[in-house]
């Protein structure tokens, strides 16, 4: 997890302060402490005065090769340390206790505060230190049974009587919308361990575009993003993903349908997308909404061999507000 500053900024900036405060509050980005420390989360620091005090599974902001990293003690060794992210398999290897400049204390997420020495955090700490190789593998395996789950999920979704009952037993009152800076955690959460800086994404993608989302409930159940092509009138859509339990209810279907009109509102010329040949559920969905595969594609762009581009047929690029006769709460 790598600090949003250079070292020698924060590291200047880092010693004035400490002669007007006891701590310092920071926002951290990066996937290596994930779970327990996720991208956008603002972490508490307190300056270490002796440094013989630290101890195995505490969590330190230290100097390494001109960075900044907030990694786990996993040993202590003489006069050093060695650290490593939760969610890193290879260490740090040695961090003098020179380069090591404060211990995190505490943890601010969605507005709750997360203490790292209740004796429950030490103790999981300690837990993550001694055995975090084996709980890497174990979240993996957990990953990799969820793929799975997603890829069963994926095949099951396209029979008619499974996409009945879902509907049937939730309830379809889902509202689309433009993504707001108030959901970039809940879009954070939705890539899992992702380390993209959503308060960017956000604006970057709608100065030239629109960041959709579904709310379910008061949460995000799904989201897209399409955005104009440079100075063209191509819109490429991209990040279309739903929550694994909510797929078959046409959130997925209701988010590219919104896009379109966007787009089409917006002087679109034409309207792509790139895909995965092997997403039999996604395909699907967007041959219904008109797109056809294409063998050509936008330059700046390299297709591998599991990759397909799509664009959108000229019927509907004619008549984007096609959709919009249609009663999309029914879908």
């Amino acid at each position: 997890m790598i600090i949003l500053c250079s070292a020698r900024e924060f590291y200047s900036l880092y010693q004035d302060l400490l002669e007007k405060t006891k701590s310092l509050h920071i926002q951290v980005k990066g996937g290596s402490m994930y779970p327990f420390i996720r991208s956008g989360d603002r972490i508490e620091l307190v300056p270490i005065r002796d440094s013989n005090n630290l101890r195995k599974g505490e969590i330190i902001l230290f100097i390494k090769d001109g960075h900044l990293y907030v990694h786990r003690i996993i040993k202590k060794r003489g006069n050093s340390f060695i650290t490593r992210g939760d969610f890193s398999f290879g260490s740090d290897g040695n961090i003098p206790q020179k380069d090591v400049l404060a211990r995190v204390v505490s943890i601010e997420r969605k507005g709750r505060r997360i203490y790292l020495y209740s004796k429950i955090n030490k103790f999981i700490g300690t837990l993550i230190a001694s055995f975090g190789f084996f709980l890497q593998y174990l979240f993996l395996i957990f990953r990799r049974c969820m793929d799975l789950a997603m890829a069963f999920l994926s095949r099951i979704q396209g029979i008619r009587i499974y996409r009945r009952l879902i509907k049937k037993f939730l309830k379809q009152d889902v509202i689309i919308r433009t993504a707001t800076m108030e959901d970039k955690e809940a879009l954070r959460d939705l890539y899992i361990a992702s380390s993209m800086d959503m308060e960017k994404a956000i604006i970057d993608t709608q100065k030239e575009g629109f960041y959709l989302v579904a709310e379910r409930k008061g949460r995000i159940a799904g989201s897209l993003t399409i955005t104009r092509y440079k100075d063209t009138k191509l819109y490429l859509i991209f990040g279309l993903v739903v929550k694994l339990y909510l797929r078959g209810l046409g959130i997925g279907e209701r988010l590219v349908k919104e896009a379109l009109i966007k787009a089409g509102e917006s002087g679109a010329g034409e309207i792509g997308l790139f895909i995965n040949k092997n997403s039999s559920a996604a395909l699907r969905l967007y041959k219904k909404l008109g797109f056809e595969v294409s063998p050509e594609f936008p330059p700046d762009f390299n297709l591998d061999s599991n990759e397909l581009y799509m664009r959108l047929s000229k019927k509907y690029r004619d008549n984007p507000h096609i959709f919009i006769d249609n009663d999309l709460n029914q879908l």
